[in-house]
């Protein structure tokens, strides 16, 4: 009840400090945050009158699953924790991401508590947040982070016994969106003195997560702070940022993407800064409690069915045996808990990633509008119940025209609306409701289905878009030509973009950009605290591909434009729901006329909106299918060797391979995978007995007994891409690759190199 009590202190701080008022008041009035603090604080966080609670199935959730995190007597074998997956299956903006916030807490506490007399005192890596997306990381990391805050400030309150080691959160993504060393030409100190001197960088860090302030960068010591002096992290910020500091000091959260897990194949190594093997087990032998995938759905197709089989080699490290009550043996599998708005044949893939049964949360009630822990809002009209909804759709169908024809226009008239709106409320320019509501359909965003429709889009904007706009103002709005210069000069446009086709310090530029509000004072230079500034306006049109659709929440977000029918209907459903987060949205579908799936969608548009999740696609993943097996196994075999026989980790130490250690891994890989068999014989459903068979065993053995052969015959001196190394890159020639075993890929989503073709308008 103490551990549960503290987890929702955490919460409580974490939510007091996302707030911007707050944040001012600790800059303005320079008071020290201690707990006597926030037990002056009021419970009215977000609305006068309206104490901050847990939504019910949020709490509802972290209660389910606390037998997972804590074993019951009556489940010796700890089956609630190493055999089933809980996966919270809620509308999107429904806050799951709350819910397993809060388990995070309560396992990082848990653990540090009931370990506080071992040697670590319960440190090292707990809890593994794992994502598809790189945007969808960053963002998401900005949130987890204030909850690592909370935690660490009360562990400095040195009252809960919550040890010595620094509570901590580390980002672990690809040197495109990160450094992933220290030192060096593109290290993270070189990024850091950019970040300090206003240059681009790939530091995802702007204020003070804490108290809003501006944040520092120390050389010396290589850490980030606070310039607050009055902030608890003046010194240093409980983050870490590249691959190195993470090794070296393993945060309590590791928060990545999914294939970047696939370098600890390739990061082992005697050095502690170099050394992966120790995010998965600490001296006194604890491995990660919990594994949380965010956004399941995305899991699916190629890159699923490559998880799936590298997810075999997570499990394998993250286990650990221990004694239960009864003082049996047991072993300890790591907590999974996921969570998803758009799911179908469920059980199906989570046997196929993590050979685990599903739980999911909430069940269907008697009603199929009605889970008990949500339900739709409705209102009675006439006598009548019909349903409310903060989203609207509107179908759109082009004839004889093209659909950026119609494009064009549809922005135009979006464009000159916010003109009109500033027109009839004149009077409201300093009115604090009607500058929100302007904000909120201020930015356009336009959604579509690949970049080269991007690319079509994007140089057109100041051309057609700004051309028709300008016309369309000057037709509807000739008493208000003063406008104009707000609204319809291409000066005054912009546009944003958040696609693929950005670095990783673009789209934290980008996302800072697109959340800027819009501020009727700051459409022209102004002047704040002495000091001069200059136009400062969010873009006015957003370019965006499937990268924004989980996981961005933007409250200001409330209009957009589909272009076309996305190849999924979760796809779908997970862009539409970027809009209307906080208040009212439209999405414009503008469907294809030139295509029969699109003519379909719009002919029964009312039908198919009105039971969206019904038509969700199911989801096929196949990681051990032979061509899985042949091309990801080589990843999962190099992990366990390196991870598992200390004499082979270095990556010199290739030429040390003996016949008894190939067969150590080979008979371990063997009971793993055996037993992974008779886990799913037991299945009652058939399907999910076919998703590991004895053929994938025995193509499993034999890939092994191949790999260890090729190893013996060629003799290799190191691991790496090199002359004379075991491991041949995904960018070898085919006819090498072909002739190998050992193609050991650094990511397990391998796309094909592009090029980018940028013209230069001033040639």
């Amino acid at each position: 009840m103490s551990v549960f009590r503290l987890m929702n202190t955490a919460m409580f701080i974490q939510m007091w400090h996302s707030q911007k008022n707050n944040q001012d008041y600790l800059r303005e009035e320079l008071e020290e945050t201690n707990e006597d603090f926030y037990i002056s604080q009021s419970d009215d966080i977000f609305k006068a009158g309206q104490p901050a609670a847990w939504r019910p199935f949020q709490l509802a959730f972290i209660l389910l699953n606390l037998d997972g995190i804590i074993q019951r007597e009556d489940d010796p074998e700890w089956h609630s924790r190493n055999d089933l997956v809980d996966l919270v299956w809620f509308p999107t903006g429904g806050g799951k991401t709350e819910s397993y916030l809060g388990i995070i807490a309560f396992t990082v506490l848990y653990r540090r508590i009931t370990n506080a007399n071992k040697k670590t005192g319960g440190g090292g890596t707990t809890a593994i947040m794992r994502y598809t997306l790189r945007l969808l990381a960053t963002q998401q990391f900005q949130r987890a982070t204030r909850l690592i805050f909370a935690l660490e400030q009360i562990r400095k309150w040195g009252k809960y016994k919550l040890g010595k080691e620094e509570i901590s959160i580390g980002l672990f993504v690809g040197n495109d969106a990160l450094p992933n060393k220290l030192s060096g030409e593109d290290g993270l100190r070189t990024e850091a003195s950019k970040w300090q001197s206003g240059l681009d960088s790939k530091i995802p860090l702007g204020h003070c997560p804490w108290c809003g302030k501006e944040l520092a960068w120390n050389d010396t010591e290589g850490v980030f702070y606070c310039k607050n002096s009055f902030c608890a992290f003046d010194e240093k910020l409980p983050v870490l940022l590249c691959d190195e500091l993470i090794y070296k000091n393993p945060p309590t959260l590791l928060f990545g993407t999914v294939d970047k897990f696939a370098m600890i194949a390739h990061n082992v190594d005697a050095k502690k800064e170099k050394d992966s093997r120790r995010l998965f087990i600490t001296p006194d032998g604890l491995t990660p409690d919990l594994i949380i995938q965010d956004e399941l759905h995305l899991l699916q197709g190629t890159l699923g069915s490559a998880v799936g089989l590298f997810e075999c080699a997570i499990d394998y490290l993250s286990t650990r045996f221990g004694v239960n009550q009864s003082g049996k043996s047991i072993k300890i599998r790591p907590k999974v808990i996921s969570s998803t708005a758009t799911t179908r044949n469920t059980a199906l893939q989570i046997k196929a990633l993590y050979d685990r049964g599903v739980n999911i949360f909430p069940k269907n009630g008697i009603n199929y509008d009605d889970s008990f822990f949500a339900f739709y809002k409705r209102k009675i009209v006439n006598g009548q119940e019909e349903f409310l909804s903060k989203r609207k759709y509107v179908g759109i169908l082009p004839t004889g025209r093209t659909a950026m024809f119609v494009q064009v226009r549809l922005a135009a008239c979006c464009f000159v609306h916010r003109a009109l709106f500033e027109l009839e409320h004149i009077d409201l320019l300093s009115d604090k409701q009607f500058v929100k509501a302007a904000d909120y359909y201020y930015s356009l965003i336009s959604y579509f289905n690949s970049l080269k429709e991007v690319g079509t889009t994007d140089v057109q904007f100041y051309t057609e878009f700004t051309k028709y706009a300008r016309r369309l103002f000057r037709r509807v709005l000739r008493p208000g030509k003063m406008l104009q210069c707000f609204y319809s000069f291409d000066g005054s446009m912009h546009e944003a973009e958040l696609t693929g086709r950005l670095t990783g310090p673009e789209v934290v530029k980008t996302l800072e950009k697109v959340q800027t509000e819009w501020n009727p004072d700051r459409r022209l230079p102004y002047s704040l605290d002495g000091n001069q500034y200059p136009i400062k306006t969010p873009p006015d049109f957003i370019l965006a591909t499937n990268m924004i659709s989980v996981g961005i929440d933007i409250p200001r977000f409330n209009l957009m434009i589909i272009n076309s029918m996305p190849r999924n209907k979760a796809e779908y459903i997970q862009a539409s729901s970027r809009v209307a987060r906080d208040d009212l949205g439209i999405v414009f579908t503008l469907h294809n006329p030139f295509r029969a799936r699109d003519l379909s969608h719009f002919e029964r548009f009312r039908e198919f909106h009105e039971k969206l999740y019904y038509y969700v696609e199911p989801i096929s993943i196949t990681p051990f299918s032979s061509k899985a097996i042949d091309r990801y196994m080589p990843l999962l075999l190099g992990t366990i060797v390196r991870h598992v026989i200390p004499e082979l980790a270095g990556n010199q130490n290739a030429n040390r391979l003996t016949d008894e250690q190939a067969n150590k891994v080979a008979q371990l890989l063997n009971q793993y995978f055996s037993e992974r068999l008779t886990r799913n014989s037991q299945e009652n459903d058939p399907q999910l007995r076919e998703v590991f068979t004895k053929e994938a065993l025995e193509n499993i053995r034999s890939f092994i007994a191949d790999a260890f052969a090729e190893w013996k015959a060629k003799q290799p001196t190191k691991y790496s891409y090199d002359k004379n190394a075991l491991y041949i890159s995904t960018d070898s020639y085919d006819e090498e690759k072909d002739n190998s075993h050992w193609v050991v890929p650094k990511s397990v989503r391998t796309v094909p190199a592009g090029s980018v073709i940028k013209v230069d308008n001033e040639i």
